[in-house]
């Protein structure tokens, strides 16, 4: 009995407490919120700013306006800046690529004397190889006489008798033609002569026959050589010159020294031959060639190309392909003739230097592998003529036809 009235006499001190601090805490809150209301200043409503005037805004304006220059004024300098940097960067450039093509240029050059020098040097071991080889072989003035004529003595006997009919009969008989086309320096005039045996065509570099020949092969009693007049070279009269002598080479270089599609006629008359036309044409210009690109004739490619196309294009005439010997990859003329002769009906293909190109074969093997990139229904020849060289100095008949028949 005593503990319990000693807690519940401890217990109401305690109650009474907490009852006094509940009643003062909410004046505590309400004497904070008065002082609060007493210290704090009294709110002013926000003005809003004042509206600008005329003066004010055209201020404003003129400082955009500046502040806007000043910022493309940068810009353009900068940009002007960089335009001239990239400007200088392809001036260095520019003169970098010039120094370096002249060097290339340069050493072309070098490497092409070089060349050059060695080229001839190998001309002249060759030239020197092939006149002693020439000499070696011998042939007779009367070997000659018998061997080299264009018709047997027989054949053209009855050609003759065959003319006399078609006269009494007024039905005459049509020559056959034949032209030769060819591109630059290949051999085709040396081929159209080495055939004839008459040394009248112009032998040389960079399109060395550049007016058509029409030479008419006329069966005659008589021997003679006449060159119609030109005038193109303004020669007004006819030149009568005979077999064997250096005057017609002369006649026709003389023709020949200006470039012109109106061709040089010349008219043979032997009693060894029969009524059939030549023709040899200015050699065709191709570009894979890098030593015809500096040519005379090279503006006149097109129009060369198409004169002979037309002169090919007549389908009574046989038409004699010369290219010189090389990889049949690069052969031109066997696609070129195509477009005019697609069944090679009426086409013969010769290709020359074929002395040159044998020399990289190295067994028989070689040999027929090459030999059989020929198609076996058209008719192939392959054949090795003596030097430019050599040729030049065989100017009489006589001379040049002994040394076919040494190179045969």
């Amino acid at each position: 009995m005593f503990k319990k009235a000693k807690k519940d006499k401890d217990k109401q001190p305690k109650e009474e407490k907490k009852k006094e601090r509940k009643e003062e805490e909410p004046r505590v809150q309400v004497s904070s919120a008065v002082e609060a209301e007493k210290v704090a200043p009294p709110t002013e409503p926000k003005l809003a700013p004042p509206p600008k005037t005329a003066e004010v805004a055209k201020e404003e304006e003129e400082r955009k306006k500046r502040e806007k220059e000043e910022l493309d004024r940068k810009l353009k300098e900068e940009e002007e800046k960089r335009r001239r940097e990239e400007e200088k960067q392809r001036e260095l450039e520019r003169a970098r690529l010039e120094e370096q093509r002249k060097r290339e240029k340069q050493e072309e050059k070098k490497a092409k004397k070089q060349r050059k020098k060695e080229e001839d040097r190998r001309a002249e071991e060759d030239e020197g190889a092939e006149r002693e080889l020439l000499n070696s072989i011998v042939v007779s003035p009367a070997e000659v006489k018998k061997d080299y004529h264009l018709f047997p003595r027989e054949v053209c006997l009855a050609y003759e008798q065959l003319q006399s009919f078609s006269r009494q009969l007024n039905t005459p008989i049509p020559a056959p033609e034949i032209v030769f086309i060819g591109f630059q320096s290949q051999g085709k005039s040396s081929v159209f002569e080495a055939i004839l045996g008459i040394p009248f065509t112009i032998i040389g570099y960079d399109g060395a026959t550049r007016r058509p020949l029409y030479l008419n092969l006329m069966n005659s009693t008589e021997t003679r050589i006449t060159i119609k007049r030109d005038p193109i070279t303004n020669v007004d009269h006819d030149v009568t010159v005979m077999p064997g002598t250096t005057e017609l080479a002369k006649e026709i270089q003389q023709r020949n020294s200006v470039f012109s599609l109106e061709p040089i006629f010349i008219n043979y008359e032997s009693t060894d031959t029969l009524n059939i036309t030549l023709i040899d044409t200015p050699g065709l210009i191709s570009t894979r060639e890098e030593g015809l690109k500096g040519s005379d004739l090279l503006p006149k490619a097109n129009e060369i190309r198409t004169f002979v196309e037309n002169m090919a294009k007549i389908p009574t005439r046989m038409i004699v392909c010369v290219e010189e010997c090389k990889d049949w990859d690069s052969v031109e003329m066997t696609d070129w003739i195509k477009g005019i002769d697609p069944e090679h009906a009426r086409t013969i293909f010769v290709y020359t230097k074929f002395h040159s190109y044998a020399q990289r074969f190295n067994s028989t093997r070689d040999i027929n592998k090459y030999f059989a990139g020929t198609s076996p229904d058209v008719k192939t020849f392959f054949v090795s003529m003596f030097s430019s060289k050599t040729r030049s100095a065989c100017l009489e008949m006589d001379k040049y036809q002994e040394k076919i028949l040494q190179a045969l």
